[in-house]
């Protein structure tokens, strides 16, 4: 089975691909057991990614009329071999899509995702203050600008462009000693290199453990590393539950939780 985007030099190829339909219509199930390729162009090098999975199910859903209204994807004990980089596991992977009812031909107005990846294991941060491992990570996003177009970049640039932003919900991180949960909603957009951006305000489970770590690794200062300390010990006199609240911010390419600078991000596409 081969899917392929000319946009970014796009590419999906699957080996013992099955399709399942009941005989009076209704939702699309495909499951992939085989092998996979995803082929894209990171400026003028053309690269391949292996992933293999126990198994991959896509279930494309349908409303009462027979149109396309929404898709789960289910990913379980997946294995991606990435160019220059160890191979990237996780133990569940869920993607859920719901179309919703405003504007924009390909995702409209008020689409809602829900995300939620266990045990994502990335060896490139094995000696990182957090460890290589993400136990959890979730959140629950609607789309507020419709996108008219699959050709990726394209279209997101000009929904970038066109003031378009995710709500972020019911967000949650737990890596490491870090234990974050949402509080509220959240933005998330693209900045003018196509790397995320915005912010949200967060609950933090024993923070200062975290803090530590960061300094222990020598990504803070002495004098950081007591600032935070001072605000942590400020706020913790307000709080409940051995919970802090402070802002989480991603700005310029960096994850910024309080005073500290936890990581950087990167651009959700390769290079045109």
């Amino acid at each position: 089975m081969l899917f392929r985007s000319d946009a970014l030099g796009l590419g999906y190829s699957g080996d013992d691909v099955r399709l399942a339909r009941p005989l009076q219509g209704g939702n699309i199930v495909v499951s992939v057991r085989g092998a996979q390729s995803v082929r894209y162009r990171d400026g003028t090098v053309a690269r391949a990614l292996s992933v293999k999975t126990d198994s991959t199910t896509l279930e494309v859903r349908t409303g009462d009329d027979g149109s396309f209204s929404g898709f789960g994807l289910v990913l379980a004990g997946l294995a991606l071999e990435r160019p220059d980089l160890a191979p990237l596991t996780m133990r569940r992977m869920l993607l859920q899509m719901t179309k919703g009812s405003g504007l924009g031909t390909f995702v409209p107005e008020r689409t809602r995702f829900t995300l939620r990846i266990d045990n994502l294991v990335m060896p490139e941060y094995r000696r990182g203050p957090l460890g290589d491992t993400i136990e959890l990570v979730s959140t629950n996003a609607v789309v507020n600008k419709g996108i008219d177009s699959a050709d990726v970049a394209a279209a997101l640039a000009k929904w970038r462009d066109a003031g378009g932003y995710l709500t972020l919900l019911e967000t949650m991180l737990k890596w490491g000693s870090l234990d974050m949960q949402g509080q509220g909603s959240g933005v998330l957009k693209l900045d003018d290199q196509m790397r995320p951006a915005g912010g949200l305000n967060v609950q933090l489970r024993d923070y200062l453990t975290t803090v530590d770590a960061f300094h222990a690794a020598r990504r803070l200062s002495d004098e950081a590393r007591a600032a935070v300390q001072q605000l942590v010990g400020f706020l913790s006199t307000r709080g409940a539950g051995g919970r802090i609240g402070l802002p989480l911010e991603i700005t310029n390419g960096e994850i910024i939780v309080g005073p500290a600078k936890l990581g950087t991000v990167s651009p959700v596409l390769p290079t045109p």
